[in-house]
Protein backbone atom coordinates (compact mmCIF):
# COMPACT_ATOMS: atom_id res chain seq x y z
CA UNK A 1 0.00 0.00 0.00
CA UNK A 2 1.54 3.28 -1.03
CA UNK A 3 0.87 6.69 0.53
CA UNK A 4 -0.90 7.69 -2.69
CA UNK A 5 -3.43 4.84 -2.54
CA UNK A 6 -6.97 6.25 -2.66
CA UNK A 7 -8.59 5.95 0.77
CA UNK A 8 -12.33 6.30 1.32
CA UNK A 9 -13.65 6.52 4.86
CA UNK A 10 -16.57 4.13 5.04
CA UNK A 11 -17.54 5.01 8.62
CA UNK A 12 -16.17 6.38 11.83
CA UNK A 13 -17.64 7.03 15.20
CA UNK A 14 -17.22 7.38 18.90
CA UNK A 15 -17.86 4.13 20.76
CA UNK A 16 -17.54 5.27 24.39
CA UNK A 17 -18.52 8.37 26.33
CA UNK A 18 -14.81 8.93 27.07
CA UNK A 19 -14.12 9.45 23.37
CA UNK A 20 -12.77 6.11 22.11
CA UNK A 21 -13.57 5.81 18.43
CA UNK A 22 -13.11 3.47 15.49
CA UNK A 23 -12.69 4.22 11.80
CA UNK A 24 -13.24 1.97 8.80
CA UNK A 25 -11.52 2.84 5.51
CA UNK A 26 -11.54 1.37 2.01
CA UNK A 27 -8.04 1.40 0.54
CA UNK A 28 -7.73 0.93 -3.22
CA UNK A 29 -4.05 0.58 -4.15
CA UNK A 30 -3.34 0.68 -7.87
CA UNK A 31 -2.89 -2.79 -9.34
CA UNK A 32 -3.75 -4.56 -6.07
CA UNK A 33 -7.05 -5.77 -4.63
CA UNK A 34 -8.88 -3.26 -2.43
CA UNK A 35 -8.68 -3.75 1.32
CA UNK A 36 -10.70 -2.60 4.30
CA UNK A 37 -8.81 -1.20 7.29
CA UNK A 38 -10.44 -0.99 10.72
CA UNK A 39 -8.62 1.35 13.10
CA UNK A 40 -9.37 0.65 16.75
CA UNK A 41 -8.38 2.77 19.75
CA UNK A 42 -4.65 2.67 20.45
CA UNK A 43 -5.30 1.71 24.08
CA UNK A 44 -7.78 -0.80 25.50
CA UNK A 45 -11.32 0.48 25.87
CA UNK A 46 -12.42 0.22 29.49
CA UNK A 47 -16.14 0.28 30.33
CA UNK A 48 -18.27 -0.69 33.28
CA UNK A 49 -20.16 -3.95 32.77
CA UNK A 50 -23.49 -2.12 32.84
CA UNK A 51 -22.37 0.01 29.87
CA UNK A 52 -20.95 -2.84 27.79
CA UNK A 53 -24.12 -3.30 25.73
CA UNK A 54 -24.05 0.41 24.86
CA UNK A 55 -20.44 0.21 23.65
CA UNK A 56 -21.05 -3.01 21.73
CA UNK A 57 -24.05 -1.38 20.05
CA UNK A 58 -21.96 1.64 19.06
CA UNK A 59 -19.31 -0.62 17.53
CA UNK A 60 -21.96 -2.54 15.58
CA UNK A 61 -23.52 0.71 14.29
CA UNK A 62 -20.16 1.94 12.96
CA UNK A 63 -19.38 -1.41 11.32
CA UNK A 64 -22.90 -1.69 9.86
CA UNK A 65 -22.59 1.81 8.43
CA UNK A 66 -19.27 0.87 6.84
CA UNK A 67 -20.75 -2.31 5.41
CA UNK A 68 -23.67 -0.40 3.90
CA UNK A 69 -21.42 2.24 2.34
CA UNK A 70 -19.13 -0.43 0.91
CA UNK A 71 -22.15 -2.18 -0.62
CA UNK A 72 -23.26 1.11 -2.22
CA UNK A 73 -19.76 1.66 -3.63
CA UNK A 74 -19.69 -1.85 -5.09
CA UNK A 75 -23.18 -1.45 -6.58
CA UNK A 76 -22.32 1.88 -8.22
CA UNK A 77 -19.32 0.31 -9.99
CA UNK A 78 -21.55 -2.31 -11.64
CA UNK A 79 -24.07 0.14 -13.07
Amino acid sequence: MSPSSPITTLADGQITPSGDSIQVDLIQPGGLPPTVRVTWPAKPTIVQPRRFAEVAGAVVRVLAGASSKLARIKASKWR
